[in-house]
């Protein structure tokens, strides 16, 4: 299955983002691995993922932000878990939980879409303070569809970027690659700053290499 650059970027900022989430001990997930691998396989099902949240992780059992986390998890695209996605599935039950619930603080109406005014109106609770102008560019960003909507899926991508932004702008976190690279990622985070009408700035040290992805 062949991924895009723009993808690759997208999830190179998702990674990022999420870095500040921990994953349980080697041990402790090699032990949650062998008790929901059923069958030996070496997979895990959507339906078995599921189970192991309710049993396991409660306090994630969202099912919007589970199909995210599962998702996102499948880098291969397979449908299923393996046992070196595992931990990326791990920490990313606490990540999209966590973006779960800020979504539905934004989303007033209940509905599971942020309108433009929803969101002009939650901006601040995300951390952003945003004229009318502003608003608009940066939801037109997110709205990828042009649907005049922001979906949950939408908008996981847009709070990754702005997370990943804050650590470095211009810092694509890869575990093949020493240090940072100003490639498609940089590129497109260059453009969406550029229609928001404002540069991010960062303070923040760099990061050094990071690994994406963490191995059972």
């Amino acid at each position: 299955m062949r991924v895009s650059q723009s993808a690759r970027a997208r999830q190179s900022f998702m990674r990022e983002a999420m870095l500040d989430y921990p994953v349980p001990p080697r041990e402790e997930l090699l032990q949650l691995w062998n008790r929901f691998d059923y069958n030996g396989n070496g997979l895990l099902s959507l339906a078995e993922i599921d189970k192991l949240v309710r049993e396991e992780y409660p306090q994630y059992d969202d099912k919007q932000a589970l199909l995210r986390a599962y998702t996102f998890a499948d880098a291969d695209g397979s449908g299923f878990i393996t046992k070196n996605e595992f931990a990326t599935l791990v920490r990313s039950l606490a990540y999209f939980k966590a973006l779960a619930e800020e979504f539905r603080e934004v989303d007033a109406s209940g509905d599971r879409r942020i309108d433009f005014d929803e969101f002009l109106a939650g901006a601040p609770r995300m951390g952003l303070n945003l004229g009318i102008e502003e608003a608009r560019a940066i939801f037109a960003k997110m709205d990828t569809d042009n649907g005049g909507l922001v979906l949950f899926e939408e908008f996981c991508a847009f709070v990754g970027r702005l997370k990943a932004e804050k650590c470095h702008t211009r810092c694509i976190v890869r575990t093949t690659e020493d240090d940072c690279m100003k490639g498609e990622g940089a590129r497109m985070m260059d453009e969406w700053t550029d229609k928001a009408g404002k540069k991010a700035s960062c303070d923040e040290p760099k990061i050094g290499r990071a690994s994406c992805r963490e191995r059972v």
